[in-house]
């Protein structure tokens, strides 16, 4: 059984149909674990799987590093390059850099910077 984005994949081909560079995570139930969940068509294993989203898909692609220790950091790099006096918002509340060091950078949805009267205005989104 084949569990994708939460719904079976009925395609016998469905596998071969992924771009492996948009799979978000893979995970392998078997034996009791998968019947427990899935019941008797579990019974052979199920291969469940999640895939980015578009959103995410392209922050990937424009960040193919991907690994930033804080959300200030993430923050930061959004605004690269950008000159002038900088305001965070998150979820359109302006907070501190100190907040944004406390965050994981998983934990931001997305993030985008814009020059607004001469300042940097750097805007995160968190996962809900």
């Amino acid at each position: 059984m084949i569990i994708i984005d939460g719904k079976e994949a009925l395609e016998k081909d469905a596998l071969s149909k992924l771009a492996p560079d948009h799979i978000k995570s893979l995970s392998i139930l078997k034996d009791k674990s998968a019947t427990a969940v899935y019941g008797e068509k579990g019974k052979d294993g199920v291969i469940i799987i999640e895939m980015l989203t578009d959103e995410e898909f392209q922050a990937k692609k424009n960040n193919p590093k991907g690994s930033y220790a804080n959300a200030w950091q993430l923050a930061e790099h959004a605004a690269k390059d950008m000159l002038g006096e900088v305001i965070y918002l998150l979820d359109g509340k302006e907070v501190h850099a100190g907040i944004l060091e406390t965050m994981s950078a998983e934990s931001i949805k997305t993030a985008s910077a814009e020059n607004v009267d001469g300042k940097v205005v750097i805007r995160l989104v968190s996962k809900k």
